[in-house]
Protein backbone atom coordinates (compact mmCIF):
# COMPACT_ATOMS: atom_id res chain seq x y z
CA UNK A 1 0.00 0.00 0.00
CA UNK A 2 2.87 2.43 1.06
CA UNK A 3 4.69 1.79 -2.63
CA UNK A 4 1.44 2.66 -4.33
CA UNK A 5 0.75 5.76 -2.33
CA UNK A 6 4.81 6.96 -2.90
CA UNK A 7 4.44 6.29 -6.78
CA UNK A 8 0.84 8.09 -6.78
CA UNK A 9 2.30 11.03 -4.58
CA UNK A 10 5.61 10.78 -7.01
CA UNK A 11 3.45 11.19 -9.88
CA UNK A 12 0.99 13.94 -8.72
CA UNK A 13 5.05 16.03 -7.71
CA UNK A 14 5.56 15.20 -10.86
CA UNK A 15 2.64 17.24 -12.43
CA UNK A 16 2.69 20.12 -10.08
CA UNK A 17 6.18 20.40 -10.91
CA UNK A 18 6.12 20.37 -14.46
CA UNK A 19 3.53 22.78 -14.63
CA UNK A 20 5.10 25.23 -12.73
CA UNK A 21 8.11 25.28 -14.69
CA UNK A 22 5.76 25.38 -17.91
CA UNK A 23 5.04 28.74 -16.49
CA UNK A 24 8.47 29.73 -15.03
CA UNK A 25 8.08 29.52 -11.72
CA UNK A 26 10.36 27.00 -11.34
CA UNK A 27 13.51 24.88 -12.38
CA UNK A 28 13.61 21.44 -12.96
CA UNK A 29 15.62 19.56 -10.46
CA UNK A 30 15.18 15.80 -9.06
CA UNK A 31 12.76 14.41 -6.29
CA UNK A 32 13.98 13.54 -3.40
CA UNK A 33 12.55 11.23 -0.79
CA UNK A 34 11.80 13.80 1.89
CA UNK A 35 9.49 15.56 -0.89
CA UNK A 36 7.53 12.47 -1.79
CA UNK A 37 7.33 11.37 2.05
CA UNK A 38 5.87 14.95 2.55
CA UNK A 39 3.42 14.22 0.06
CA UNK A 40 2.35 10.82 1.03
CA UNK A 41 1.98 12.52 4.34
CA UNK A 42 -0.31 15.39 3.77
CA UNK A 43 -2.19 12.70 1.49
CA UNK A 44 -3.08 10.13 4.44
CA UNK A 45 -3.95 13.17 6.29
CA UNK A 46 -6.79 14.54 3.66
CA UNK A 47 -7.81 10.93 3.71
CA UNK A 48 -7.98 10.61 7.16
CA UNK A 49 -10.26 13.84 7.33
CA UNK A 50 -12.40 12.71 5.09
CA UNK A 51 -13.24 9.28 6.21
CA UNK A 52 -12.70 10.60 9.43
CA UNK A 53 -16.74 11.99 11.56
CA UNK A 54 -16.29 15.56 13.13
CA UNK A 55 -16.63 15.56 17.16
CA UNK A 56 -19.27 17.71 17.05
CA UNK A 57 -21.82 15.24 14.67
CA UNK A 58 -20.64 12.17 17.17
CA UNK A 59 -24.30 12.38 18.39
CA UNK A 60 -25.95 11.98 14.69
CA UNK A 61 -23.97 8.72 13.82
CA UNK A 62 -26.22 5.73 14.21
CA UNK A 63 -25.38 1.88 13.98
CA UNK A 64 -28.09 0.99 11.71
CA UNK A 65 -27.19 -2.77 12.18
CA UNK A 66 -27.78 -2.57 15.48
CA UNK A 67 -31.40 -0.49 15.23
CA UNK A 68 -33.06 -3.25 12.42
CA UNK A 69 -31.48 -5.93 14.90
CA UNK A 70 -33.34 -4.48 17.94
CA UNK A 71 -36.65 -3.55 15.63
CA UNK A 72 -38.08 -7.21 15.87
CA UNK A 73 -40.92 -8.52 13.14
CA UNK A 74 -44.06 -6.23 12.83
CA UNK A 75 -46.94 -6.52 14.50
CA UNK A 76 -50.41 -6.88 12.83
CA UNK A 77 -52.69 -3.57 13.25
CA UNK A 78 -55.73 -4.98 15.64
CA UNK A 79 -57.65 -1.85 14.12
CA UNK A 80 -61.21 -4.05 13.28
CA UNK A 81 -62.89 -1.44 10.24
CA UNK A 82 -66.30 -2.29 9.89
CA UNK A 83 -67.37 -3.81 6.42
CA UNK A 84 -69.94 -1.96 4.63
CA UNK A 85 -72.24 -4.76 3.67
CA UNK A 86 -75.24 -2.25 3.36
CA UNK A 87 -73.13 -0.53 0.15
CA UNK A 88 -73.79 -4.03 -1.59
CA UNK A 89 -77.32 -3.57 -3.34
CA UNK A 90 -79.89 -6.31 -1.73
CA UNK A 91 -82.89 -5.45 -5.05
CA UNK A 92 -82.83 -6.33 -8.34
CA UNK A 93 -80.42 -4.04 -10.40
CA UNK A 94 -82.44 -1.62 -13.30
CA UNK A 95 -79.58 -0.79 -15.31
CA UNK A 96 -75.93 -0.90 -16.45
CA UNK A 97 -74.64 1.93 -14.71
CA UNK A 98 -76.00 0.30 -11.33
CA UNK A 99 -74.75 -2.75 -11.55
CA UNK A 100 -71.17 -1.99 -12.11
CA UNK A 101 -71.78 0.21 -9.12
CA UNK A 102 -73.10 -2.55 -6.96
CA UNK A 103 -69.78 -4.91 -8.38
CA UNK A 104 -67.40 -1.99 -6.73
CA UNK A 105 -68.94 -2.14 -3.76
CA UNK A 106 -68.82 -5.69 -3.45
CA UNK A 107 -65.01 -5.59 -4.87
CA UNK A 108 -64.30 -2.75 -1.85
CA UNK A 109 -66.38 -5.10 0.98
CA UNK A 110 -64.52 -8.23 0.17
CA UNK A 111 -61.42 -6.79 -0.45
CA UNK A 112 -61.46 -5.36 3.82
CA UNK A 113 -63.01 -9.03 5.11
CA UNK A 114 -60.00 -10.56 3.11
CA UNK A 115 -57.48 -7.60 4.39
CA UNK A 116 -59.27 -7.96 7.97
CA UNK A 117 -59.26 -12.24 7.88
CA UNK A 118 -56.85 -13.04 11.10
CA UNK A 119 -59.10 -11.00 12.97
CA UNK A 120 -62.41 -12.10 11.74
CA UNK A 121 -64.04 -15.86 12.52
CA UNK A 122 -65.87 -15.90 9.52
CA UNK A 123 -64.30 -13.95 6.72
CA UNK A 124 -64.59 -16.74 4.33
CA UNK A 125 -68.52 -17.45 5.25
CA UNK A 126 -69.19 -14.03 4.59
CA UNK A 127 -67.11 -13.11 1.28
CA UNK A 128 -68.98 -16.66 0.00
CA UNK A 129 -72.37 -15.50 1.14
CA UNK A 130 -72.43 -11.89 -0.07
CA UNK A 131 -70.96 -12.73 -3.51
CA UNK A 132 -73.29 -16.12 -3.90
CA UNK A 133 -76.38 -13.58 -3.29
CA UNK A 134 -75.77 -10.73 -5.76
CA UNK A 135 -74.95 -12.92 -8.37
CA UNK A 136 -77.94 -15.24 -8.02
CA UNK A 137 -80.45 -12.94 -6.80
CA UNK A 138 -79.51 -9.40 -7.29
CA UNK A 139 -77.77 -9.49 -10.98
CA UNK A 140 -79.57 -10.18 -13.63
CA UNK A 141 -78.54 -13.06 -15.42
CA UNK A 142 -78.48 -12.75 -19.25
CA UNK A 143 -81.43 -14.53 -21.27
CA UNK A 144 -80.47 -17.55 -24.25
CA UNK A 145 -79.90 -15.84 -27.23
CA UNK A 146 -82.11 -16.54 -30.55
CA UNK A 147 -81.09 -18.94 -33.52
CA UNK A 148 -79.67 -15.56 -35.06
CA UNK A 149 -77.10 -15.32 -31.99
CA UNK A 150 -79.03 -11.83 -30.89
CA UNK A 151 -79.95 -11.33 -27.40
CA UNK A 152 -83.90 -11.66 -26.70
CA UNK A 153 -85.89 -8.15 -26.70
CA UNK A 154 -86.03 -7.11 -22.81
CA UNK A 155 -82.40 -8.69 -21.88
CA UNK A 156 -80.63 -7.00 -19.30
CA UNK A 157 -77.41 -6.94 -20.75
CA UNK A 158 -78.63 -5.82 -24.50
CA UNK A 159 -79.14 -2.47 -23.91
CA UNK A 160 -80.97 -0.67 -27.04
CA UNK A 161 -79.08 0.73 -29.98
CA UNK A 162 -80.40 4.44 -28.94
CA UNK A 163 -78.00 4.08 -25.36
CA UNK A 164 -74.99 2.35 -26.36
CA UNK A 165 -72.82 1.31 -23.18
CA UNK A 166 -69.72 3.36 -22.54
CA UNK A 167 -66.08 1.43 -23.01
CA UNK A 168 -65.14 2.80 -19.32
CA UNK A 169 -68.43 1.10 -17.49
CA UNK A 170 -67.53 -2.31 -19.39
CA UNK A 171 -64.02 -2.15 -18.28
CA UNK A 172 -64.96 -1.50 -14.85
CA UNK A 173 -67.86 -4.08 -15.12
CA UNK A 174 -65.10 -7.00 -16.34
CA UNK A 175 -61.87 -6.12 -13.51
CA UNK A 176 -64.85 -6.26 -10.76
CA UNK A 177 -65.76 -10.00 -12.28
CA UNK A 178 -62.71 -10.86 -12.49
CA UNK A 179 -61.60 -10.02 -8.50
CA UNK A 180 -64.53 -11.32 -7.04
CA UNK A 181 -64.45 -14.40 -8.95
CA UNK A 182 -61.26 -14.88 -7.76
CA UNK A 183 -62.47 -13.85 -4.09
CA UNK A 184 -65.11 -16.12 -4.35
CA UNK A 185 -63.06 -19.09 -5.56
CA UNK A 186 -60.60 -18.70 -2.38
CA UNK A 187 -63.55 -18.30 0.23
CA UNK A 188 -65.81 -20.95 -1.03
CA UNK A 189 -62.70 -23.55 -1.58
CA UNK A 190 -61.34 -22.49 2.13
CA UNK A 191 -64.89 -23.73 3.80
CA UNK A 192 -65.49 -27.65 4.55
CA UNK A 193 -67.10 -28.78 2.29
CA UNK A 194 -70.81 -29.81 2.21
CA UNK A 195 -73.62 -30.68 -0.45
CA UNK A 196 -75.50 -27.57 0.15
CA UNK A 197 -71.91 -25.48 -0.67
CA UNK A 198 -70.76 -27.45 -3.55
CA UNK A 199 -74.03 -26.50 -5.37
CA UNK A 200 -73.69 -22.65 -4.46
CA UNK A 201 -70.54 -22.57 -5.66
CA UNK A 202 -70.90 -24.51 -9.24
CA UNK A 203 -74.28 -22.11 -9.70
CA UNK A 204 -72.85 -18.62 -8.23
CA UNK A 205 -69.73 -19.91 -10.69
CA UNK A 206 -72.06 -20.43 -13.50
CA UNK A 207 -73.87 -16.77 -13.08
CA UNK A 208 -70.33 -14.89 -12.85
CA UNK A 209 -68.84 -16.91 -16.14
CA UNK A 210 -72.51 -16.10 -17.70
CA UNK A 211 -72.58 -12.61 -16.54
CA UNK A 212 -68.57 -12.13 -18.18
CA UNK A 213 -70.04 -13.65 -21.33
CA UNK A 214 -72.16 -11.00 -21.54
CA UNK A 215 -70.20 -8.13 -20.16
CA UNK A 216 -67.73 -9.14 -23.24
CA UNK A 217 -70.40 -9.24 -25.99
CA UNK A 218 -71.96 -5.50 -25.19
Amino acid sequence: ARHHVLVAARVSLHDHRHAAQQRGGLHPRLLDEDDLLQECNSQKRCEAFLTSTPPQLDCLVRDTAAIEAAAGEADFSSILLPAPLSDVPDAPLLSLDGASDALRHAVAVVDLLAHQAPLLTSSYAHRTVLLSRLFTRTMPLPLPRTSSGAPPPGCFWAPPADAPVRSETRSAILASLRKLARHFAVASLALPPTRELDALRVLTSAAIAAVADAAFRL
